[in-house]
């Protein structure tokens, strides 16, 4: 589903957060995302 998303979104920009404990994270990561910020109980990729 996340990559039918991106399909759609190509030329835009798409922004997620996740939690840290989360084990999506690794998902998110291999589908391009990259960590920019993170508070104390998220990711903001």
């Amino acid at each position: 589903m996340m990559q039918q998303v991106l399909v759609k979104t190509r030329n835009k920009t798409v922004e997620l957060t996740v939690l840290k404990d989360n084990p999506a994270l690794k998902l998110c990561q291999r589908l391009g995302f990259i960590i920019t910020d993170e508070d104390g109980y998220q990711y903001h990729m």
